[in-house]
């Protein structure tokens, strides 16, 4: 069950590695009335590939017990 888990991580680092190609340089994370607030660089994604597989670790132990 654990290898299910890497194995998530590692698909979701490669789909997000791959849009960071297609990207532009920095994406705006913040809108407001008078439009883009605050803006990342594009590379902050590829912090976000764990958080599927936490997710779905979490939601399994939890239905599980």
């Amino acid at each position: 069950m654990k290898k299910k888990w890497i194995v998530i991580t590692v698909i979701t680092l490669v789909i997000l590695a791959a849009l960071t190609f297609v990207l532009p340089q920095e994406i705006p994370i913040h809108f407001g009335v008078s439009g883009a607030g605050r803006a990342v660089n594009k590379y902050v994604i590829l912090l976000f590939a764990p958080v599927p597989a936490f997710l779905g670790w979490a939601i399994t132990k939890k239905y599980k017990s």
